[in-house]
């Protein structure tokens, strides 16, 4: 698993999505147990993937299980999401006030296109099984 996160880490896109992969039941079973206002099953899949590829890219190989690193990512960027939700639908949030550290990880336009095309493959795939 340290190799293929070493290549995931340097943007071996067979690496990422083999990683991908491997969570993907994860990522359904989690993507299940929420209903986020304004957002579909599809969209917090494509949140949790995202997820994933953050855990990459902040994981320090060597240092702990990568497993509990994703897991752990995963279920609490998706309660995150849900409290965001929850909260910006009682009340209007002033930007101003919000910190923003430098350890915080911002999606590149790749990660965003793995996430919608693993959602889209995934979205396709479960409409065709609807038929059988």
């Amino acid at each position: 698993m340290e190799n293929l996160l070493k290549k995931a880490k340097n943007n071996d896109w067979k690496a990422i999505q083999e990683i991908i992969n491997k969570y993907m039941p994860l990522v359904l079973s989690e993507s299940s147990k929420y209903d986020i206002p304004g957002y579909d099953f599809e969209d917090i899949v494509q949140h949790s993937i995202l997820s994933i590829i953050k855990s990459i890219k902040l994981y320090k190989t060597g240092l702990n299980s990568f497993d509990s690193f994703v897991v752990t990512n995963i279920k609490s960027n998706n309660t995150k999401l849900l409290k965001s939700k929850m909260k910006h639908n009682r009340e209007i949030q002033n930007l101003n006030n919000m910190e923003i550290s430098e350890e915080s990880y911002v999606f590149t336009i790749g990660d965003q296109a793995i996430a919608y095309n693993l959602v889209e493959s995934l979205s396709n795939t479960r409409n065709t099984l609807k038929y059988f």
